[in-house]
This record gives structure tokens, C-alpha cells and sequence, in this order.
């Protein structure tokens, strides 16, 4: 018990569940993609754990979230059209890096303005989850055929 944390249990519980669902989906990498892709991932997962699940973070911390945005602004620059993926991890890469100074302007007088950078983590996890489904569901959710106009909630086609 010498070096025991004395927390309440419900952090301990995030923790836990928090490491034990990386794992999973560490282990879920390994066995369905490719091995260069498998490390990828692990670095990924590895660094969102620390990044939203470690409750001594601080702004200099995320820049172990550097090389994650460098390989989704290379993936995104060389595999997309769409400006909008190609500008986002860019986006998300200033404000995480100025976190502090930007959230400043966001946050009341006195309080700290700690909440961009894990933001700007999750919004990340989304944009690599998104880039790694398959492309006939990415597909459906970008585009809109253009022979139909929506009116009323539904879809009608012009004549």
C-alpha cells in the first residue's frame, strides 16, 4: 500500500474501462488489417489513451498527437477531393497546439480554458474513423445523387 493512489473508484473505473477497450481494439487492428497498418493503429489508440484517459495532461503533453496529424494530413492530401478533409486535420492540428491561446477566448474570466485539445482529440478519432471505413459507406454519407432534390423531407426526382 506504499505507493497506492487513494482515488475514488469511479476514476479508477473510467481507467480501467477506458485501457480495457484500447486493448480491444488494439487486438481488433492486429487481426484484420495488414501488419505496416496494425502499427498505425497501435500508435493511434496508444496515444488517444494517454491523451483523454490520463488525468495529468497538460498542452505541452499533446504533442504526442503531432505525428498523428502529419499522417492524416499526408492520407487526406493524397486520397481525398473533398477540401473540407483536407483543411480539418490542418484545423485541428492549430488548435490543439494553441489550445490554451485560443480557448482563452472562449471560456470565462478565471477558469481555465483546458477543453480544446481533448476536443480537438475526439473530433480526431472521428476524421480516423472515418478515413478507415469502406469507401461504399463513406460514399453514402458525403454524396447526394444529383438527379434528386429533397423537398418535404423526401426525395423527388426531376423530370
Amino acid at each position: 500500500m506504499l505507493f497506492s493512489l487513494h482515488t475514488s473508484r469511479r476514476p479508477r473505473r473510467w481507467f480501467f474501462s477506458g485501457s480495457l477497450g484500447t486493448l480491444v481494439l488494439a487486438f481488433m487492428a492486429l487481426a484484420r488489417v495488414e501488419q505496416a497498418r496494425a502499427a498505425y493503429w497501435l500508435f493511434h489508440l496508444s496515444v488517444f489513451f494517454l491523451m483523454l484517459f490520463n488525468p495529468r495532461t497538460e498542452n505541452a503533453t499533446y504533442l504526442m498527437m503531432g505525428p498523428v496529424y502529419g499522417l492524416l494530413i499526408a492520407n487526406n492530401m493524397a486520397s481525398t477531393n473533398r477540401v473540407f478533409l483536407k483543411v480539418l486535420p490542418w484545423v485541428l492540428m492549430i488548435c490543439t497546439a494553441g489550445s490554451y491561446e485560443i480557448g482563452k477566448f472562449f471560456t470565462r474570466a478565471g477558469d481555465f480554458p483546458v477543453w480544446l485539445a481533448p476536443l480537438c482529440c475526439c473530433v480526431t478519432i472521428g476524421l480516423l474513423v472515418y478515413n478507415n471505413l469502406p469507401k461504399k459507406w463513406t460514399a453514402r454519407i458525403l454524396t447526394y445523387p444529383a438527379n434528386q432534390k429533397i423537398y418535404s423531407g423526401r426525395s423527388i426526382r426531376k423530370q
